[in-house]
């Protein structure tokens, strides 16, 4: 004879898809959240609206650098460059220094040194280049060095400052987007715009078509900000490109 169980609950298994107790946690998809590469602009917009803001700014020198130079205020009439991105930033309420690709970071000594070694590298070949070119045959550079100290001082905190920081700050900028490592199609949309807006403004607005050469520097101007990731090695060589470039004369 055997013993009855004795009264009492039983436990059961919890039959297939009955509710978890509460308070357990299970095995889940991450909580939804904003997707950012959804939330950033494409390249197509970003693209209309650099060359709107070039047109703009474009617009504004052809038409308001004479009255400048009238009044004396000729050496700060490229600062019109910085009026279509300023004005973004403030409706945006964007970071206005980011925007522009003036807020140092940790690659800034990267961009300084690399700007260090274009200058003494690629500044006397063209030098010599020019000077050749000059002169009709082989022929070395003469620079003037206290013109040369003069437009390179002056043009670090004026031409140099004002056009790096729309066309690598804000527009090649903007053509890579905010991530870390952009597509393809940003890097060379980034390289390739911003260089030829910046050599169509200077056949523009020098009147020479020529001009359009400076589209060649703009290259290594945004190889400067991509590798720095502001602007401060571009304005360096970009100082030192215009220093040799007013202050030589062929030997």
């Amino acid at each position: 004879m055997t013993d009855a169980p004795a009264d009492g609950p039983r436990p059961s298994a919890s039959p297939e898809g009955s509710e978890p107790p509460a308070g357990a946690t299970e095995a889940s998809e991450p909580p939804a959240g904003p997707n950012r590469e959804a939330s950033e602009p494409g390249l197509g917009p970003a693209l209309a609206e650099v060359t709107l803001a070039f047109a703009v700014a474009l617009g504004a020198l052809a038409l308001l650098a004479p009255v400048m130079e009238a009044r004396g205020w000729g050496g700060w009439r490229l600062a019109l460059w910085l009026l279509p991105p300023v004005a973004l930033a403030a409706i945006r309420r964007e970071d206005g220094f980011a925007l522009l690709g003036l807020t140092p970071g940790r690659r800034t000594p990267r961009g300084l040194l690399l700007a260090l070694g274009l200058s003494v590298t690629v500044l006397p070949l063209y030098a010599v280049g020019k000077a050749s070119w000059l002169a009709g045959g082989a022929a070395l550079p003469s620079i003037d060095a206290g013109e040369a100290a003069r437009v390179f001082g002056w043009h670090l905190v004026t031409v140099a400052l004002y056009e790096e920081a729309f066309f690598r700050g804000y527009a090649t900028g903007r053509l890579l987007g905010p991530g870390e490592a952009p597509s393809r199609a940003r890097l060379l949309a980034a390289f390739v715009v911003p260089a030829l807006l910046f050599g169509i403004a200077h056949a523009v607005l020098l009147g020479d078509p020529t001009r359009m050469d400076t589209a060649l520097p703009a290259l290594l101007f945004c190889l400067l900000r991509v590798v720095g990731r502001d602007i401060w090695g571009a304005v360096a060589f970009h100082a030192a490109c215009n220093a040799i470039e007013l202050s030589m004369v062929a030997s």
